[in-house]
């Protein structure tokens, strides 16, 4: 499981501070699902598999078979947007932040979804 380092509540807002591991991109690639973003469209399908660091300019890259090296990506930003939500994923050096914003207060939805591919740290 991707560990959480930090989370930041609002009605219309969650954001996530997760761990870099390469997991992260199955796991997130479900988690838009369990949203109602459409698995199958192609930038979500895509995420994390196109030999660039953004995937939304896939045309003439090369697909690869498993997920992309997630070290690769650094400094990088993709969103995924339907009408109702917005995915901001910011790629750093040891983390990711995913910030998501709705139209509507989907707190709980969001929090079940994340807790399937993370979790806290346990104390030790």
């Amino acid at each position: 499981m991707i560990e959480i380092l930090g989370v930041s509540k609002s009605e219309f807002h969650s954001s996530y501070e997760l761990k870099k591991e390469q997991d992260f991109f199955k796991g997130f690639r479900t988690f838009l699902g369990d949203i109602d973003f459409d698995p199958d469209d192609s930038e979500v399908w895509m995420f994390g598999k196109c030999d660039e660091t953004d995937p939304k300019e896939m045309e003439g890259h090369k697909i690869i078979e498993g997920d992309w090296d997630i070290t690769e990506y650094v400094d990088s930003h993709t969103f995924f947007k339907t009408d109702d939500v917005t995915v901001d994923v910011v790629f750093g050096k040891e983390s990711i932040f995913v910030i998501i914003a709705s139209k509507e207060d989907k707190q709980t939805e969001i929090s079940d979804n994340i807790l399937k591919f993370c979790a806290f740290k346990e104390k030790q």
